[in-house]
């Protein structure tokens, strides 16, 4: 499904972008942006309904069929957008181990048959601004050779930084120590599950910081050179 979805969009790129001639692993990347905004929508929605459906949350719970099925459909785009990695951006070491610890968490719940509903809130926490996200990256990557990207992404810049901070910055950890607090008071999951799954969900949110500052930086760089200019 994914790798159908991204052969779109790769199409889309090429006719698209014909002008600025790019290689193609640039236009993949580009198509990967497109597919991941897709994906972050689309598991946000499905996981924020098992969310509600399953509330009051209990992380050790039980899985359920139609948690399974997100899941694995996230699961999908995961282990598709790991190969291109490893195939386009092996530098991107970050990237990379974030995908195959998100995979782990999401397995594991799968072969243990509970916990898949904590896996579904960091899911709904993380995926949230993944269509702000790609769309500002497709922007920024097409703003060197094309005058209404670089508008765009001039426009869109902080709006997104906001929001992005807002998700990850200040909703981020506290939904990370109700789903750490959950997982360890746990007395369904055993010793190594409960820590390993406690330390992947920190270390993804401590993820989340970096960028957030990344973006603060760049948003207030920005800002200062557009007053020069003015």
């Amino acid at each position: 499904m994914w790798m159908a979805a991204t052969s779109v969009f790769l199409v889309a790129v090429h006719l698209c972008c014909g002008k600025a001639r790019y290689g193609w692993i640039k236009k993949l990347q580009l198509a990967v942006c497109c597919m991941a905004g897709i994906h972050g929508a689309t598991t946000t929605y499905l996981s924020a309904k098992e969310i509600l459906k399953a509330y009051p949350v209990s992380m050790d719970m039980e899985n359920t069929t139609q948690q399974e099925k997100v899941v694995f459909l996230s699961t999908g785009y995961f282990l598709f957008d790991l190969l291109q990695l490893l195939l386009t951006q092996p530098h991107e070491v970050l990237f990379i181990l974030h995908h195959f610890i998100v995979t782990s968490y999401m397995m594991s719940s799968y072969v243990l048959g509970r916990g898949m509903i904590s896996s579904l809130v960091m899911m709904c926490i993380g995926e949230v601004t993944s269509p702000l996200l790609n769309t500002w990256l497709v922007a920024k990557d097409l703003k060197k050779d094309y005058e209404a990207p670089r508008r765009f992404f001039d426009w869109l810049s902080p709006f997104f930084t906001i929001i992005y901070v807002f998700f990850r910055t200040i909703l981020g950890p506290p939904v990370t120590y109700w789903v750490v607090d959950g997982v360890l008071k746990s007395h369904k999951l055993g010793p190594l599950v409960r820590y390993s799954w406690s330390i992947m969900v920190t270390l993804g949110t401590l993820g989340s910081q970096a960028w957030s500052l990344k973006l603060v930086k760049g948003m207030m760089k920005r800002r200062k050179s557009q007053k020069k200019i003015a």
